[in-house]
């Protein structure tokens, strides 16, 4: 009777282990609670949490429209321009990667808490909110020009990541990332050589700042727009 007793508990122990193995694990599929790291935010396909925590020293805010690829609106109807940054043009006309990088800035940011981090300057000359935005510990403005889906432009005094910004937009270019490859191959031919950061085509005509999308660009001799009007080797300046 001990025997038989014994080989009963040693088969319920096996069936018992075999149901156990059989179930679904309820924390496998779900889904992560912490941020991103750095080295999967920049790569992973799906966009970050709504409930990514905002790090420490950071203003919270959570989005509620995405403007264009450098443009938010966030909780309270305040518009927040990213510092340091432009995209291609997705509103007022349509340019090379607008589209595209609207829709970048989009699955990065809409309808998510976000830190924004103050430089110098509150605010613009059209009274938006001038910050760097992140999600979690993904630095959004670095993101969108390391990616190529933006360039970088800077205005002094807010001048703290121009260097980091200028070392994504050569990594960029260097892989012909976004707009590198497909904005560069569309105007191939129409560039003027005085201006290697950007597209501007060569007179007639004469443009102005206000005619071109681009600002803080590099110029070289002979600038035949004049954009470099105080000969600091940089184009548009005074332009946002």
């Amino acid at each position: 009777m001990i025997a038989r007793a014994t080989v009963a508990v040693w088969i319920a122990a096996a069936f018992a282990v075999a149901l156990a193995a059989c179930e679904p694990d309820v924390g496998e599929d779900a889904p992560p609670t912490g941020p991103p790291t750095a080295a999967t935010s920049a790569t992973a396909t799906a966009p970050p949490s709504p409930t990514t925590a905002v790090a420490a020293g950071l203003d919270p805010a959570r989005v509620i429209d995405v403007i264009d690829g450098d443009t938010i609106v966030i909780e309270g109807g305040e518009r927040v321009r990213y510092i340091g940054i432009d995209t291609p043009e997705s509103t007022n006309q349509q340019q090379c990667f607008g589209d595209e990088a609207a829709e970048r800035n989009r699955e990065l940011v809409a309808g998510r808490m976000v830190g924004l981090e103050r430089d110098v300057s509150e605010r613009d000359r059209f009274g938006r909110l001038l910050r760097y935005v992140y999600v979690g510990d993904v630095f959004v403005n670095e993101l969108l020009v390391r990616d190529g889906y933006a360039a970088p432009s800077t205005f002094p005094p807010d001048v703290k990541y121009q260097e980091r910004f200028r070392a994504a937009e050569r990594a960029a270019r260097d892989r012909a990332a976004g707009l590198w490859g497909a904005c560069v191959e569309e105007s191939a031919g129409t560039c003027d050589p005085a201006y290697p950061d950007v597209c501007i085509p060569p007179p007639p005509p004469d443009l102005q700042c206000s005619e071109v999308a681009f600002t803080n660009f590099l110029v070289l001799p002979p600038d035949p727009h004049n954009f470099d009007g105080n000969g600091d080797g940089r184009g548009c300046e005074g332009a946002r």
